[in-house]
């Protein structure tokens, strides 16, 4: 059975091929979703060369942030996001994946201030426009650019999304072109607080396809840990 470090230089080699095979020169940042995993599983992971770590729950997520704080750890915060918990998630963790609301954005920048800081996030985008799912529709985003442009201490990074659920990864590639297609048209959009750097999409089982098509960050769980539990 493989292990960790095993698996980590499989997904690896998967992307080299790819960027090879299509001439991709961006980096690819590997996230490594941790979520029911042990922070022994991480030190794994961390040993293994990937210090990007991702988590869904905060109550989760602390124990372990707490017990690997000598590890330079990025901290990835991917789960649904909640206005009452984002001081905390903000004290802990070094980005925020799913910002989907307004509201969010005005959390974040209101503590920024009070920090002295400006603090980065993807904004998630509902490429599905599933009703099930939370996140920003293709629609919204220039009054949204605008929105976020007259904040102060902030700074939008890109985007990130989860398409809907398909057992044949081929199926997502649609919407991971969508995506694409959104990084580019918005990506020379610069200003103090909005730098659009990164593309956050593709998990185990279709990050291949993301990657064939403009990730620049994959988030994977199972593909690294082994089944959840």
């Amino acid at each position: 059975m493989k292990g960790i470090k095993e698996r980590i230089e499989k997904i690896r080699e998967n992307i080299r091929s790819v960027k090879e095979k299509r001439g991709i020169e961006h980096e690819i940042k590997i996230i490594a979703v941790s979520k029911t995993f042990p922070p022994e599983a991480i030190e794994e992971v961390y040993k293994a060369g990937i210090k990007e770590i991702g988590e869904n729950r905060y109550q989760e997520a602390i124990k372990k942030i707490n017990e690997l704080k000598d590890f330079d750890i990025n901290w990835h915060f991917i789960g649904t996001l909640q206005t009452n918990k984002i001081k905390k998630i903000m004290d802990s963790f070094s980005i925020i994946q799913s910002v989907s609301k307004t509201k969010h954005i005005e959390k974040i920048d209101d503590i920024a201030r009070e920090k002295g800081i400006k603090f980065p996030f993807l904004l998630e985008i509902n490429i599905g426009e599933e009703k099930s799912k939370s996140g920003f529709l293709k629609e919204q985003l220039d009054e949204i650019f605008d929105f976020i442009s007259k904040k102060d201490n902030i700074l939008m990074k890109g985007f990130m999304t989860i398409p809907p659920y398909d057992p044949n990864p081929q199926n997502s590639r649609k919407y991971f072109v969508q995506m694409r297609e959104i990084y580019e048209k918005y990506k020379p959009f610069s200003s103090d607080n909005i730098s659009v750097e990164e593309l956050s999409m593709g998990m185990s089982e279709d990050y291949i396809v993301a990657v064939e098509e403009g990730a620049t960050m994959v988030r994977i769980g199972r593909g690294i840990f082994g089944e959840r539990r």
